[in-house]
């Protein structure tokens, strides 16, 4: 007989924010011994968290390393589908319904910028460049650099994806 996962018992964090370990914990019935929880995330991962023998709960956690969505655009928030699947040592199973957990991940403000200039002194017709670096846990967010440079012209730098210096 398939296990029973009691899907009133099970929890998980959320809304979280990208780069933020989620955890989720569940609860089931079975009158078999060993099983197994498979965690489908929802962003492709896929965990198989192995329960002790007798016990009927477990707990899977997961990084989610950006929020995105399958359009590739800048949202503050993306949502995730998250399936768990109860497996017994006979192969029988038994799933949580599509939906019913969706886990939140919020998009991060990139932070800690420091922005370095070539030269504190500058000479009117001069050159000057700027470097610097910040800090965002989105691993897959494009950024965009914008400097005013306080003479009424502006650069803006595309970065490739996970770059965190320009």
């Amino acid at each position: 007989e398939a296990p029973t996962a009691t899907f009133n018992e099970f929890t998980i964090t959320s809304p979280a924010s990208e780069g933020q370990l989620v955890s989720l914990t569940g609860r089931f019935d079975d009158t078999a011994g060993t099983h197994t929880a498979t965690v489908q995330w929802g962003d492709g991962t896929t965990n198989i968290v192995a329960i002790a023998p007798g016990s009927r709960e477990f707990t899977a956690t997961h990084t989610y390393a950006d929020d995105s969505n399958p359009e590739g655009t800048a949202t503050p928030s993306d949502v995730y589908r998250v399936i768990v699947t109860i497996t017994d040592e006979t192969g029988a199973n038994d799933s949580t319904p599509v939906g019913l957990f969706l886990e939140e991940i919020r998009n991060v403000v990139p932070s800690n910028l420091n922005a370095v200039f070539s030269s504190t002194n500058i000479t009117e017709g001069q050159s000057i460049s700027l470097s610097g670096l910040f800090g965002d846990p989105g691993l897959q967010d494009v950024h965009r650099v914008k400097v005013s440079w306080g003479d009424g012209t502006e650069s803006l730098i595309t970065l490739p994806i996970g770059t965190r210096s320009f």
